[in-house]
């Protein structure tokens, strides 16, 4: 569940409040579950920062993650959604005191880089909030991936409004967004605004800021043509079925030859082409040993 009722989301209404599993029983479930041959593991909430309000202790996070790395066999760990409110410097130091198994990759969605509609979506932060926290991030985490979504055509939202946004992702660089039209969702505080953005212009918001995040996406794989870095191989290519598809440990996405290796393999290969959604790479060799920081 979630507490925090942003006024265009219908989660609080559906799943109620939130909920902390308690620590001992989400380690028995990773310890389980690494016994038994599982080596990647995504730690999963609505905030998932949040983790931990109401439990007996100190049961945040961050030292959940902690005591999550230290279990056997266990050779990737994920955590996510991330709120860019909630996301301390703790949390980043722990992640980064913690790669040989933490993967540096931050899903925090920003939403809207205008402070006008941020308030009112309610979402308890502001641009210049948003942009301290991933430069934190970047700043604590060799090798960080930060990820998000965004919503286009919020009510009121004005061309200055959405230039903000289009700013916001100039700045800070996610390298991916999922991004969606705004449509308005029953007993949420938005519901009642005037959904008074033409739907013309959702249209064209969403086309210039996908546009804008596909050149980003290039330029960041660009950067990691002729890198070598280790991918979990996770089964044929939904494109191409003659080869094979995996992810890096900062959840990219990787294209490579149909030998490289089985599902659940990790692999080394080499970078030899980029797009914004996939970097495609030729195999180098079986990925051995810990698990290295890598993007």
């Amino acid at each position: 569940g979630c507490n925090n009722f942003c006024s265009y989301c219908i989660v609080p209404h559906v799943q109620g409040r939130e909920v902390s599993r308690p620590v001992r029983d989400v380690l028995a479930d990773v310890r389980e579950l690494a016994a038994g041959g599982v080596t990647e593991i995504t730690l999963l909430g609505q905030n998932v920062d949040s983790y931990g309000r109401g439990l007996d202790g100190d049961s945040d996070l961050a030292s959940l993650i902690a005591r999550v790395a230290r279990i056997p066999g266990l050779r990737r760990l994920f955590f996510i959604t991330s709120h860019p409110r909630d996301l301390s410097p703790r949390l980043a130091e722990t992640v980064s005191g913690c790669l040989d198994v933490v993967c540096p990759y931050f899903h925090v969605p920003p939403q809207s880089g205008s402070n006008r509609i941020l308030r009112l979506m309610n979402r308890g932060y502001t641009r210049e909030r948003y942009i301290e926290m991933t430069s934190m991030i970047r700043e604590t985490v060799p090798g960080a991936v930060l990820a998000g979504d965004f919503i286009v055509g919020f009510p009121s939202e004005t061309a200055a409004d959405f230039d903000d946004t289009i700013d916001l992702l100039e700045r800070v660089r996610l390298s991916s967004s999922f991004i969606f039209k705004y449509s308005p969702r029953p007993f949420t505080r938005a519901s009642a605004m005037p959904d008074d953005v033409a739907s013309a212009d959702k249209i064209r918001r969403h086309r210039l800021l996908s546009d804008l995040q596909h050149a980003v996406s290039l330029q960041e794989n660009r950067k990691l043509l002729g890198r070598t870095l280790e991918v979990l191989v996770q089964g044929p290519s939904s494109t191409d079925p003659d080869r094979l598809t995996g992810r890096t440990r900062g959840n990219r996405i990787v294209i490579m030859p149909s030998n490289t290796g089985r599902p659940g393999d990790y692999v080394r290969v080499a970078v030899a082409d980029a797009t914004p959604l996939a970097l495609y790479a030729e195999g180098v060799s079986p990925a051995a040993g810990p698990a290295v920081t890598a993007p």
